[in-house]
């Protein structure tokens, strides 16, 4: 598995405009995503 954390839904969206073209164009599925909520930041 793999897993990415973005500072909000809007910039993985925003990623995702970028991205999705590029593997399709590679022949590459990608599936679909598993968004889950962050419970606990540490900083």
């Amino acid at each position: 598995m793999v897993y990415e954390v973005w500072e909000s839904q809007e910039a993985f969206e925003e990623y995702g405009k970028v991205l999705m073209p590029v593997l399709n164009k590679i022949g590459i599925d990608p599936g679909a995503p598993d968004v889950m909520p962050v419970h606990n930041i540490i900083a």
